[in-house]
């Protein structure tokens, strides 16, 4: 509530358009916006925001800092592993860590779907002038971040089909072309050939199942990629978009005006620099950017090798396996490229979070407001649950160790 009893602040504590709510400042402050002070709680509270635990609580920040962490984790561990020669040990780490990344990409590409669909809620009503509570310009940022931060760690994985097999398929052959051999002296001629018939029958099925696993997971991030198009072209409107704020006609407020109510709720803050402002926008813009074109480039290429699979440009993509699997020398390294930069950008995006959250923080604090993301609310405690099986699906592999047989080169 206001010092000043002239001014009823209640009315200024939600709003539902920018120009709306501008207005409803004039009218209470009687257009003398250093007034602004008496309500400071209210107005930057719904200007700027408060924090929205369901966006940016801690349970949702740990939930996206599991999602990078434990993908960098399984994509560091497979690059080692590569770089490693064939070993016992390896094929059992190996083994752990494709079961482990089967269980973490489906926890999290549906946990990124449903970031994605509650991006678009919160943003559409925010942007069509339905409802902005709870949706601040600093809320708005942190939203656009969530809805990249929650992608760009999957990236290696949709590209990277090797990081799912459990086996590599060199290991797969020796053993089988070893046990074959061993057979072959030892047992009837017969009945070798009608063991290594009914393999030969099995591998391919197996190797049909695991290329249609890698078209489900890719539809799915083809899917959560297509409803981030929205919040990247609200970060656009938001970022390139005519200003309501200028002295020309047809703006909403002045530039006086409204650096009168920045200084009121910036004060005791550590407010951006101009810098960090551009890095936030040129990192969230060029990793939206980054992603689509890889991502628009495999589905140009898949749709060449379906379609016009006996054609020479189909033979030549076959060939070279351009980021389509990883098992050719090129591919291999386009495809450690890509480990490397997602991550990378997934980092920018966790500053920007992080970054955002903070002046939150202090805002909030500064001017008396209660700051919302400190509680934990029903959505969080699933985002920080939701990646639990990675870790049940890695002990019990550790525990059962005996049950599986790698040297059979089946499980």
């Amino acid at each position: 509530m206001a010092n000043n009893s002239s001014i009823d602040c209640s009315d200024l504590s939600s709003r539902i358009s920018f120009a709306n709510y501008i207005a409803s400042i004039s009218n209470a402050t009687g257009v003398d916006f250093s007034l602004v002070s008496e309500c400071r709680a209210e107005v930057c509270g719904a200007l700027w925001g408060s924090g929205n635990p369901d966006i940016s609580g801690i349970g949702m920040a740990i939930g996206y800092v599991l999602e990078t962490a434990i993908a960098t984790t399984i994509v560091a561990v497979f690059l080692y592993l590569n770089w490693r020669p064939e070993s016992k040990k390896s094929q059992w780490v190996r083994f752990i860590m494709a079961s482990s990344a089967e269980v973490f990409y489906d926890s999290a590409i549906f946990f990124t779907f449903a970031i994605q669909l509650a991006s678009i809620v919160v943003l559409s009503r925010a942007n069509f002038g339905i409802s902005a509570n709870g949706m601040g310009a600093i809320t708005l940022k942190i939203t656009w971040a969530i809805s990249l931060l929650t992608l760009l760690p999957l990236l290696p994985f949709c590209y990277g089909n090797s990081i799912f097999r459990q086996i590599r398929k060199s290991h797969t052959s020796e053993s089988t072309s070893h046990s074959h051999s061993i057979r072959s002296t030892d047992e009837d001629k017969t009945t070798s050939l009608k063991n290594s018939v009914g393999e030969s029958d099995l591998q391919p099925r197996k190797e049909a199942k695991e290329e249609a696993r890698d078209r489900q997971r890719f539809f799915l991030f083809v899917l959560c990629w297509m409803l981030s198009v929205y919040p990247f072209l609200s970060h656009m409107v938001g970022a390139f978009g005519k200003s309501e704020i200028g002295n020309g006609s047809g703006q909403v407020i002045s530039t006086v005006d409204w650096g009168t109510i920045e200084d009121v709720c910036y004060a005791r803050t550590a407010p951006l620099l101009p810098s960090q402002e551009t890095a936030m926008t040129v990192f969230g813009i060029g990793s939206w950017l980054f992603m689509s074109v890889i991502v628009i480039y495999k589905i140009f290429v898949l749709a060449i090798l379906k379609q016009h699979s006996k054609s020479r440009l189909s033979h030549r993509l076959r060939n070279k396996h351009v980021l389509v699997d990883s098992s050719s020398k090129l591919a291999g390294r386009l495809w450690m490229a890509l480990c490397i930069v997602a991550p990378l950008l997934s980092v920018s995006q966790m500053w920007t979070f992080f970054r955002l959250q903070k002046l939150q923080t202090q805002m909030t604090d500064a001017t008396g407001g209660v700051y919302l993301d400190k509680q934990w609310t029903f959505g969080q405690i699933v985002a920080v649950i939701v990646f639990m099986p990675v870790l049940t699906e890695a002990l019990f592999l550790l525990r059962n160790t005996k049950v599986y047989d790698l040297d059979s080169g089946t499980i």
